[in-house]
């Protein structure tokens, strides 16, 4: 019935939407009564989310501080990567230990 109620609305074409209110007492508190019924849905299903909200903010960590990584290389222990090492490229002829990783 309310859903008809609505779809259904026609406003005059140079009427005000204050004029439209004052304009019928029964209209008006009808109109009350959605109001109050619409607000106590939207306080329910806002409580509902701050619960959820608050419930998956429990389960989230925040991310603990990442610690600077130095690379150390594995066949010299040099700060450099393991595919820079001297020693594994040997130039571009000769690889000493290139592949070797332990």
């Amino acid at each position: 019935y309310l859903r008809n109620e609505i779809i259904n609305f026609l406003q005059k074409p140079n009427e005000t939407f204050n004029e439209l209110l004052s304009s019928s007492p029964s209209n008006s508190f009808e109109f009350q009564q959605i109001v109050a019924s619409i607000e106590d849905k939207l306080d329910i299903r806002m409580n509902r989310f701050e619960k959820s909200w608050n419930d998956m903010k429990a389960f989230v960590t925040p991310p603990a501080p990442i610690k600077a990584v130095e690379e150390v290389c594995v066949t010299c222990g040099v700060n450099h990567s393991y595919n820079h090492c001297p020693l594994t490229r040997g130039g571009n002829e000769f690889p000493i230990f290139h592949d070797n990783i332990q």
